[in-house]
């Protein structure tokens, strides 16, 4: 006979994060601070940030490491991290590590992702806020470009 478990209490561990200020005026703020934190790296990475009503900053996460040219995003580890942050509004970024400054444009797949993304968003009540993409030396805001 299998044994059955009943899950009692979820606990996220919360670490302190100096990467952003507590509270995001704006994609400049966070395309800034992740072109520090992200640039230049030499893999892809995608990174969820959550926020609450008032956009302070409850979880930074990298969500997942690819490779040198992409990044394979689960939907349902998005939503564990953004469920279990109790947060209400979420920003998205990856980098584009074969890229100086010259290479941040979405390409077709970032497209699609975001709209998956967005769409599952709406879906459980979560305002999807931006998707940004970053190089060594800028940043492209997917909603300061209309693309969200």
């Amino acid at each position: 006979m299998k044994k059955v478990v009943e899950i009692v209490k979820v606990q996220q561990v919360i670490r302190d994060c100096k990467i952003f200020t507590k509270q995001v005026n704006g994609s400049n703020d966070i395309g800034k601070a992740l072109i520090k934190e992200i640039g230049s790296d030499t893999q892809e990475h995608f990174i969820l940030l959550c926020l609450n009503v008032r956009n302070e900053i409850t979880s930074y996460s990298v969500v997942h490491t690819g490779t040198v040219s992409q990044s394979e995003i689960s939907l349902r580890d998005i939503f564990q991290r953004a469920i279990l942050s109790n947060s209400s509004r979420l920003i998205i970024a990856h980098n584009h590590p074969s890229s100086y400054d010259h290479d941040i444009q979405p390409s077709k797949a970032d497209m699609i992702t975001t709209k998956k993304i967005k769409s599952a968003s709406d879906l459980l009540g979560f305002t999807l806020l931006d998707h940004i993409i970053v190089s060594a030396n800028s940043y492209l805001s997917f909603r300061e470009n209309n693309l969200l």
